[in-house]
């Protein structure tokens, strides 16, 4: 796991995990709803700016489909990073997942990303691409 937990309550919170940070209030979010769905269902694209414990900057950017009901929402989606800072260039080349959730009552907001890895073949056979330097 990457990024334990984003927390927001207006896009503007703390990053805890491998990631200690801060979400910057600037970003650029859109959402299009799907059709037939009444306005239950959209298409989320969001675009964080984070700031490390360390004063590096890393762009976090989210989407995925999320599902509106009882004064809350939920949704799951990928993630990617971008950084030109050297401690976090491996965030870059990752690959990650995504699960958030927002309750309108209180106005808290979590967005839990997870890094993927591979767990090996369902059939036991080695994967050239993961062994180490001279395949053994």
């Amino acid at each position: 796991m990457l990024v334990e937990r984003l927390q927001s309550d207006d896009c503007a919170g703390n990053v805890t995990g491998a990631i200690e940070a801060t979400i910057v209030p600037v970003g650029a979010a859109y959402e299009l709803f799907a059709p037939n769905t009444n306005n239950t269902i959209s298409f989320y694209e969001n675009t964080l700016n984070l700031n490390t414990s360390t004063s590096a900057v890393i762009l976090a950017s989210f989407g995925g489909v999320t599902q509106y009901a009882n004064n809350a929402l939920h949704g799951f989606g990928r993630v990617s990073f971008t950084t030109r800072e050297e401690e976090y260039l491996y965030t870059n080349y990752g690959s990650y997942v995504a699960e958030w959730a927002a309750d309108f009552n209180t106005g808290t907001a979590v967005i839990d990303v997870f890094k993927l890895a591979s767990g090996g073949r369902v059939d036991g056979a080695p994967i050239p691409a993961l062994l180490p330097p001279g395949g053994s």
